[in-house]
């Protein structure tokens, strides 16, 4: 298999990581369905731009990883988790308050 083949069926898989999960009804509250709908979207873009310019696996998953992790932390779920953290609050019992799965 070439590595070119390797690339795209790792950034196919990543593109249905969004796939709902049954744990909750509510993904937008969710910060496990926020991250997967994340990596998705990341995958996504990744696989399009492989598409145009052939990836280097471990640039792509270093990259994708990266990206997601940036993103991650531009949400509701890590910036309460922080600012719980820092005022020394249980993050998960601040979660649950607002009907949120961390």
């Amino acid at each position: 298999m070439s590595a070119e083949k390797i690339v795209d069926d790792l950034l196919q898989s990543l593109c249905r990581s969004d796939t709902p999960l049954l744990h909750c009804d509510n993904r937008e509250d969710c910060g496990i369905c926020t991250q997967r709908k994340i990596g998705a979207e990341v995958g996504k873009e990744l696989l399009e731009e492989h598409r145009q310019k052939p990836l280097d696996a471990v640039d792509a998953a270093r990259r994708w990883s990266d990206e997601c992790q940036r993103r991650f932390e531009q949400t509701k779920f890590w910036k309460l988790w922080q600012e719980c953290k820092a005022q020394g609050l249980k993050p998960e019992e601040e979660f649950a308050k607002r009907g949120w799965t961390p």
